[in-house]
């Protein structure tokens, strides 16, 4: 597994039956307190890791992302970091 170099995100590899790999990501995503530009930093960051080790195994985020996910077709009632988690996770 690559070096993460982030104090908001830990991974370990997980290897199984038939060489099969998963990789767990403990996930601390920046809380309301920080700008909605430094949680959109961090939703790249999990892309990043998603672009990265996706050809490898499966992946998978656990943790607080302080934000919520949903399918509602109306967002507008939802925050910038709602949209931002809704977004990454469902496209």
């Amino acid at each position: 597994m690559d070096e993460i170099s982030d104090d908001r995100l830990t991974g370990i590899e997980l290897t199984g039956y038939n060489n099969t790999r998963l990789f767990a990501f403990g996930v601390h995503m920046p809380p309301s307190n920080y700008s909605n530009s430094i949680y959109a930093e961090y939703i790249n960051t999990l892309q990043a890791v998603c672009d990265s080790y996706a050809e490898h195994g499966t992946i998978i985020f656990l943790g607080d992302l302080n934000g919520e996910i949903t399918r509602s077709i109306d967002r507008r009632c939802y925050s910038f970091r709602d949209r931002s988690l809704t977004n990454f996770v469902l496209v």
